[in-house]
């Protein structure tokens, strides 16, 4: 009898909070693999396995059943993104021109400071933070560029191991190199590579345009880091204040946007019947 009423009680958690449990079961995947290094190909085989078994119902499935398919896709996912750095890694000599498609302006309220980007060449790419010298051309993001003498290196690990870890810190958002025009490179528009982040950037641009005109560089920027998540423009000493204040998570506004695409994700699976494995997947899918 206890045993029963213990595994409602599970049942009860895993169905009330559905995306807060298949986020913490994915997080403890990532932690796992994070500290226990496992083969990409065996991880691979054992959650494709797994899966098929549910789909075709060769196996009575249950929430246990799901929970360690969440955790083994947690281990794959970083996994996976560990294999891929690795492999980038070893790109060190880049032609005379390059492919660049721009994915991030990396900005403060005065100018823009780098790009985050993805270099490609031949069949090679990379994910590189690209830095403009001697020009005040702004790219767009969404486009595609082609560059000429461009210098990328692979960003190397700190030596002090007390010192904050800019390696690591790249290696997260999947980059690997750090790029740098001269002064002899020329830069060739190319075409929209990414229509969806071309547009909506544009838009939300303009949206900022206004809103900091309007109100001013201070009120303007918080109005932009509250609603359009460009905290980065946040004048130092305002972002200094939230920090003291300890309200800084305030404008940590990207994963909130993420949690609330997968909810509106899930609850449309709900409403259109979706079986629960079926929702399963689309959450691994999401995650992704």
């Amino acid at each position: 009898m206890e045993i029963n009423t213990k595994k409602r009680n599970f049942d009860n958690i895993f169905q009330r909070t559905p995306i807060l449990s298949f986020l913490i079961l994915f997080v403890i995947g990532i932690l796992i693999s994070n500290f226990i290094e496992m083969d990409l190909f065996f991880i691979s085989l054992v959650l494709a396995l797994f899966l098929a078994l549910t789909f075709f119902k060769l196996i009575k499935s249950n929430d246990y059943f799901f929970i360690l398919i969440i955790i083994l896709a947690g281990i794959l996912r970083l996994t996976i993104a560990e294999e891929i750095i690795s492999e980038k890694r070893k790109i060190e000599n880049t032609p005379e021109k390059v492919t660049v498609q721009i994915k991030k302006l990396n900005t403060n309220p005065f100018y823009i400071k780098s790009y985050n980007c993805n270099i490609k060449f031949n069949d090679n790419s990379f994910q590189s933070v690209l830095y403009l010298k001697n020009s005040k051309r702004i790219l767009a993001v969404g486009k595609e560029y082609e560059i000429s003498n461009v210098k990328s290196e692979v960003i190397e690990p700190q030596n002090n191991p007390f010192v904050f870890d800019y390696r690591r810190y790249m290696e997260i958002k999947g980059i690997t190199h750090s790029s740098q025009t001269t002064k002899d490179s020329q830069i060739i528009e190319k075409q929209i590579c990414n229509p969806l982040s071309y547009y909506s950037q544009r838009i939300r641009r303009n949206i900022s345009s206004k809103i900091i005109s309007t109100y001013g560089i201070k009120k303007g920027s918080l109005i932009n880091g509250f609603f359009l998540g460009l905290k980065k423009e946040i004048p130092e000493n305002l972002s200094n204040s939230f920090n003291n204040l300890g309200i800084s998570h305030l404008l940590a506004v990207s994963g909130l946007h993420v949690g609330f695409i997968v909810l509106l994700f899930y609850q449309l699976s709900i409403f259109l019947s979706m079986p629960k494995k079926l929702r399963i997947i689309l959450m691994l899918f999401l995650m992704f």
